[in-house]
Parts: structure tokens; C-alpha cells; sequence
């Protein structure tokens, strides 16, 4: 995966270079702190992603604070897991609709670990 990161190139439409707008941190961080306490309240990913007449605003806003992988339900499923203490998980999957397995994304960044300390790789069994 990593290869084919490196082998992707981008290229800006315009000789000018992109500026990000000066913001007040303070205001964006307590805002983004509310959503990440109603994301990590959430049931789950439904109506998070997808066309605008399948999502919520709502909760496409908490998902995309959350950083969750903004795929409708009909593609991808994301779940939060719990854990305590450091070290790698590895959950055994059952039943998954789908021929072989998936990765599951290992993150320690603080907008995708609203209820999730660690995930790692999910096998099926």
C-alpha cells in the first residue's frame, strides 16, 4: 500500500498556492470537542455518509469531525470498539458477508479514537 501511495502524484489546477483560512482555534476545537462527545455517543455510522438524500446533516457532521471513512452504509461498515490498556487488538469476526477479510485501521489520532483506544487487523472466523 504504502508503493502505491508513493506512486501518487497530485497536481493544483492553479500557479497559485492553496492558503488555509486563518481561523480561532479556540472556537474550532470546543466545537470539534462537542461533536467528538456526540460522535462517540452514537450507535453507530448509519445516515453518516453517503448521498445527500441518504445522511443526516447532523450525523455527517459528527462523522466527518470523527474522521470515520466517509462510505455509506450500503458499502463499508464502521465500528467503534472499546478497549483498555495499550497494545494491539485483534477482533474475530463471524459471518461477514464478504469473501476473505478487511483491514481495520490502527489509529491513536484523537478524532478517530472517539470511543476507540486501538483497533488492528480483524480476521474471520
Amino acid at each position: 500500500m504504502a508503493e502505491l501511495q508513493d506512486r501518487l502524484h497530485l497536481g493544483a489546477g492553479s500557479a497559485e498556492p492553496f492558503r488555509s483560512p486563518d481561523y480561532e482555534t479556540r472556537s474550532f476545537d470546543a466545537t470539534r470537542t462537542a461533536l467528538l462527545a456526540l460522535a462517540a455517543n452514537s450507535p453507530d455510522v448509519r445516515r453518516t455518509f453517503g448521498r445527500p438524500d441518504e445522511v443526516g446533516p447532523v450525523r455527517h457532521l459528527m462523522g466527518t469531525a470523527a474522521g470515520w471513512g466517509g462510505l455509506p452504509t450500503s458499502e463499508a461498515v464502521y465500528a467503534s470498539i472499546l478497549t483498555e490498556g495499550p497494545g494491539p487488538r485483534e477482533p474475530t469476526l463471524a459471518d461477514v458477508p464478504v469473501d476473505g477479510s478487511g483491514p481495520c485501521p490502527s489509529t491513536t489520532h484523537r478524532a478517530t479514537s472517539c470511543r476507540t483506544r486501538q483497533t488492528s487487523t480483524a480476521s474471520t472466523a
